[in-house]
């Protein structure tokens, strides 16, 4: 760390991290200190302060064993070629298996929801350390009505018709070519938003 300070543009590996204090989110800013608490360097952290004791002390081949990624980037990369795979098969699900997918969406929601709580109050606890707007605290708290209402929100597009196959177009050309527009899965998809939790289940049922 001290050889950081002087060089500047250098990054801590976790193998050089013997103790981690407070809770943070991979992007925090984040302070190394010596035994004596002086602070040595400063910088952005790439894993959350919970991951960051599980790997303290580890070199990288031990990180990916221990975490199943080495860091948050993979982790992304590896979700997103996890979701291609699956859209294969999903692309020619039958609507029941997927109606009964989004029913065992909503009671997991509810089954689950006293651990939902407990981690979006850890959440809570590390945006408003990172100065988080109120505004947007409020959007990120989860509370057991919000929980019914995605649960709830789930069951109601399972109650929708489903859109796939629907024919919605069609024309035959002068050369006695038919052409028609067929609705067909979204595919994969990426989604940036806002603090708001409940846009997971809204999106993730939309989209099945």
């Amino acid at each position: 760390a001290k050889a950081i300070r002087k060089a500047g543009g250098c990054s801590i590996l976790p193998a050089g991290v013997f103790a981690v204090q407070g809770e943070f989110l991979p992007g925090s800013t984040v302070s190394v200190i010596d035994k004596d608490a002086h602070e040595l360097a400063r910088g952005l952290v790439h894993y959350s302060s919970a991951e960051l004791e599980q790997i303290k002390g580890c070199n990288s081949g031990e990180i990916a064993n221990i975490l199943g990624h080495k860091n948050f980037d993979e982790l992304v990369k590896a979700k997103a070629q996890a979701a291609k795979q699956a859209a294969a098969k999903l692309a020619v699900t039958s609507t029941a298996v997927k109606n009964a997918a989004l029913l065992a969406m909503a009671a997991a929601l509810e089954a689950q929801q006293s651990e939902i709580l407990a981690a979006n109050e850890r959440d809570m606890t590390a945006a408003a350390a990172k100065g988080m707007k109120s505004s947007m605290l409020d959007r990120l708290k989860l509370t057991a009505e919000r929980i019914s209402g995605m649960a709830d929100g789930l069951r109601q597009v399972a109650g929708l018709a489903d859109p796939v196959g629907n024919v919605i177009d069609g024309k035959t050309l002068p050369n006695g070519l038919h052409i028609t527009k067929i609705r067909v899965p979204l595919g994969v998809i990426g989604i940036i938003y806002e603090a708001r939790p409940n846009v997971t289940a809204d999106a993730a049922g939309l989209c099945l």
